[in-house]
């Protein structure tokens, strides 16, 4: 297991010992044993998880991003964590990998999330986040924009390279540390959540009209919009999230759980989504979970977990 990954858990681990063992204040804002959590979202909207295959593919060490295909049905796209060279992976919903992209014109300094959206011709496209900052030292982070390939891998394996757009950004409050990228399938603004472990994760997001015209040219300044606490502990440990394709529902995940916001009936704007309280969803044992989407059509939710194996279990829930 990379160092990278080994820290995270430590870290995991040992602030939400400190945060049950002193913070007597906190509990009730959220219940810190995790069967009490799963109990606390029995409102029976999803069916208990199953895994439908396993990634066993030594070339996927890390599953960090996971999106469904809007063009290609049954195919998901997913990629490494930091250190997994600039690739993106094919992989069906039996977890079966169905072949390798390189993407070309792109660096891979942290790549995080993955999301997927189609564009008004009716091609669709992939966007990468190159958004993890964990020692808080980038001037700028990076999300690739790519067309994404039709999964059909030559004898090799592999598909040819794709070519990347890099839309450079910029944080107005100083460097964060992120592992949520959100694109909005309708209007295509790009959310960028950052992962904390001491508050609330910062809500940023740029416009679809901002960014595109600066795609190659000079990093643009995201806007913070709000905070996002989870009921969970830490608030802030967000490691991953997608919206769905009707726009109407957007998924977050930490390392054991996922949280569901569903957009109000009367809302006016889609950015109210954030002041709603989430359902918990139960999607069972996972030793680490970086990711997570919906499916097409928003029947249920896909997630990925490392493994001590070293291979990724894939897990779905389906919606009632």
């Amino acid at each position: 297991m990379p160092l990278k990954t080994i820290t995270k858990i430590c870290v995991f681990v040992i602030v939400s010992a400190v945060g049950v063992w002193g913070c007597t204040s906190c509990s009730g804002n959220w219940p810190f044993d995790r069967d009490a959590i799963i109990s606390a979202s029995s409102d029976q909207d999803f069916s208990d998880p199953r895994i439908p295959g396993t990634i066993e593919d030594n070339r996927i060490k890390e599953s960090s991003g996971l999106a469904s295909s809007m063009c290609s049905e049954g195919v998901l796209w997913t990629h490494n964590d930091s250190g997994g060279g600039p690739l993106i992976f094919a992989v069906g919903t039996d977890a079966k990998v169905l072949g390798r992209w390189k993407v070309e014109r792109a660096a891979s300094i942290d790549w995080e999330d993955i999301a997927s959206a189609k564009r008004n011709d009716g091609k669709c496209e992939l966007f990468i986040g190159d958004i993890g900052d964990n020692e808080l030292t980038r001037s700028y982070i990076s999300v690739y924009k790519v067309d994404e390939p039709k999964a059909v891998p030559d004898e090799n394996g592999s598909g040819s390279g794709v070519y990347a757009s890099e839309i450079r950004l910029l944080y107005p409050d100083g460097p964060h540390n992120a592992e949520t990228l959100l694109i909005h399938p309708k209007t295509r603004d790009i959310y960028i959540l950052t992962k904390t472990r001491d508050g609330p994760a910062g809500i940023y997001r740029i416009r679809r009209n901002e960014w595109e015209p600066e795609i190659g040219k000079t990093a643009v300044r995201l806007t913070k919009i709000g905070d996002l606490s989870l009921p969970a502990f830490p608030v802030g440990f967000l490691t991953g999230g997608d919206i769905a394709s009707n726009g109407q529902r957007v998924v977050i995940c930490d390392y054991f759980n996922a949280y569901e916001y569903t957009l109000p009936k009367q809302a006016k704007a889609f950015d109210e989504v954030w002041k709603v309280t989430p359902k918990i969803i139960d999607v069972g044992t996972r030793e680490q979970g970086e990711a997570v989407a919906y499916s097409p059509g928003t029947d249920s939710i896909l997630l990925t977990s490392e493994s001590k194996s070293g291979n990724s279990p894939l897990i779905e829930v389906r919606r009632k």
